[in-house]
């Protein structure tokens, strides 16, 4: 039987409001999830003058009197949160004063893939890289060490006897150009899934190597992690180039190099197989592992 027109009004004035009711509530479910005590900032890197977003979260009681633990994270447009939510975990779960995480990423208008490329990979000398649009990592250094790291110092109270650097591919292989090149600059150097293949292993060089006995003036920790499948393929998730996937050697590299860095005096360096994990899965299980190495109270501190 056919409903009269009234009903069908009412019904519908019902779908209305609570269609409407849905769109005022939706924004205040979604602020509920935004993390709290964190900011965005530009910086201009004063040599270069390239743009860098910078991501900073911090604690929501004041600093103890030594300062802030500082957890340096690269790629932190896409790492940055993952980040902050597993330190908060850990420190709410142990009873800890907290860290400052502060996050390097870029600017919304720029190519991540091609800036990302050119500031966290080195080259040897002026010889410019096989690979285009590569070899930035000494000037990204430098404005982390005289830029970024002074600017942090400026807004908060730094703990600089506990200052960590997490880096992931690309930004795994930076972490460990960085301790090679300045192994006084942060305090534990953690190196997840690092892309030791780049330019035919220019990390392995013995000229490059050997400059880190020169410039050893501390007893930095280094933690270097890879998943299982990223030597060999996933079973859930099939690599599409099987072949570039063995010939890269990122388990073998990291391991090498991981075991090479313990055999160096006054550097404790750990090396970690995750398993069941490919190169993009083992994101969150390798910040996890970070963040309990930084912590961890059984691991020797500098």
């Amino acid at each position: 039987m056919e409903k009269p027109l009234m009903f069908k009004l009412k019904k519908f004035s019902k779908l209305i409001i609570v269609t409407f009711s849905a769109l005022f509530i939706s924004p205040l479910c979604q602020a509920d999830a935004v993390l709290n005590n964190t900011d965005t900032q530009l910086l201009i890197a004063s040599d270069t003058e390239r743009e860098y977003k910078i991501f900073t979260a911090w604690p929501s009681h004041p600093a103890p009197k030594e300062g802030w633990p500082v957890i340096y994270i690269l790629d932190a447009n896409i790492m940055f949160a993952t980040m902050v939510e597993a330190a908060r975990m850990m420190e709410n779960r142990n009873k800890q004063d907290g860290s400052l995480i502060v996050g390097i990423g870029y600017n919304n208008n720029k190519e991540r893939k091609k800036e990302r490329a050119l500031d966290l990979t080195p080259r040897l000398g002026s010889t410019p890289n096989a690979m285009v649009g590569t070899g930035g990592a000494e000037d990204f250094l430098r404005f982390i060490k005289d830029d970024l790291k002074p600017h942090i110092n400026k807004r908060f109270k730094i703990n600089q006897q506990q200052e960590s650097i997490f880096g992931h591919s690309f930004g795994g292989l930076f972490v460990l150009y960085s301790l090679i090149k300045k192994p006084s600059l942060f305090d534990t150097y953690i190196a997840a899934s690092p892309s030791i293949w780049f330019e035919n292993k220019l990390l392995t060089l013995p000229s490059l190597r050997g400059q880190l006995s020169t410039q050893l003036q501390s007893t930095p920790r280094t933690l270097i992690t890879v998943g299982e499948y990223e030597q060999k393929d996933d079973p859930d998730f099939p690599h599409p180039s099987i072949k570039r996937l063995k010939a890269a050697k990122l388990v073998d590299n990291a391991r090498e190099y991981a075991h090479w860095l313990d055999e160096q005096p006054s550097i404790n360096s750990k090396f970690a197989l995750i398993t069941g994990e490919n190169h993009g899965s083992v994101i969150p299980a390798a910040i996890s592992r970070a963040v309990r190495f930084i912590f961890s109270k059984k691991t020797i501190t500098p």
